[in-house]
């Protein structure tokens, strides 16, 4: 693997991102104030952050965000908020999302605080008008609480691992060490799943092409409290995993799909 990164030109991402947003945005229905969205259609929205992956290099305003800042983000969000401020994303304006933010906001500052100690230190999300913390509903019934947009540096090559090989590498040195942090942290009940997304790249190292790197992505999510278990040495990593709802959109997805798979650590 390497972290020298080669991106596709800036025109062509702004041109599918456009594209992907338009069509995005009229398969969705904007949840009422007092709503939570659906876990999946929180997954499929922060599929675009492989976008800012991707141009990250050559446009710094779309450069990754370090934990610090996320930090300052939500004390600037729960300042700001307004139910009708069209500069939000359409799942920040909701009165639950925001009423919930501020609930866990001494959390989400010592989440991030430890993030800065771990791999999972920068995030990838459009400032001013989102957040890397989502809240949303497991099955339309559970309270679920998303960590997205952890960047990894890291570019794997095709030629050597699979997708799934891929993902199962970004899930032991990303995201089981993230979700440890979050699970240490948020202890009350109320949260019944944790998840973690994470952005990373993958390149045939055998072929020369400038462009050939692209972004993929990893959103995992357990029950909080096996992941407690977990954390315990109750359960084993391969126990977890079994248990948890794994979906990606890989190198050849558009940048709003996701399909589930399952993985098996080896």
């Amino acid at each position: 693997m390497t972290s020298k990164l080669q991106r596709l030109p800036f025109v062509f991402f702004i041109i599918l991102l456009i594209c992907s947003s338009i069509s995005f945005s009229q398969k969705k229905i904007a949840p009422k104030s007092s709503e939570l969205m659906d876990i999946k259609q929180i997954l499929e929205k922060t599929c675009f952050d492989k976008i800012s992956w991707q141009i990250q290099d050559t446009k710094p305003e779309y450069n990754p965000i370090s934990a610090m800042f996320v930090i300052n983000d939500i004390s600037k969000y729960l300042l700001k908020w307004k139910p009708q401020d069209d500069s939000l994303d359409i799942e920040f304006r909701a009165k639950r999302v925001f009423t919930l933010v501020k609930k866990y906001q001494d959390t989400f500052e010592k989440t991030f605080l430890d993030f800065q100690d771990s791999k999972a230190d920068k995030f990838l999300y459009f400032q001013g008008t989102s957040l890397p913390v989502h809240f949303g509903l497991f099955n339309n019934t559970d309270l679920t609480l998303l960590i997205s947009g952890v960047v990894s540096d890291d570019v794997y090559n095709t030629l050597k691992l699979t997708a799934k090989e891929r993902v199962a590498k970004v899930i032991t040195t990303y995201i089981l060490p993230a979700l440890k942090i979050v699970a240490e942290n948020f202890t009350d009940q109320q949260i019944k799943y944790f998840g973690i997304s994470c952005i990373y790249g993958s390149k045939d190292f055998g072929d020369d092409d400038p462009n050939g790197t692209k972004a993929e992505s990893i959103s995992f999510l357990a029950p909080s409290a096996l992941i407690k278990k977990y954390n315990s040495s109750d359960i084993t990593e391969d126990e977890l995993v079994n248990t948890a709802d794994i979906y990606i959109s890989d190198r050849d997805m558009s940048f709003h799909e996701i399909k589930k798979i399952k993985i098996v650590i080896e």
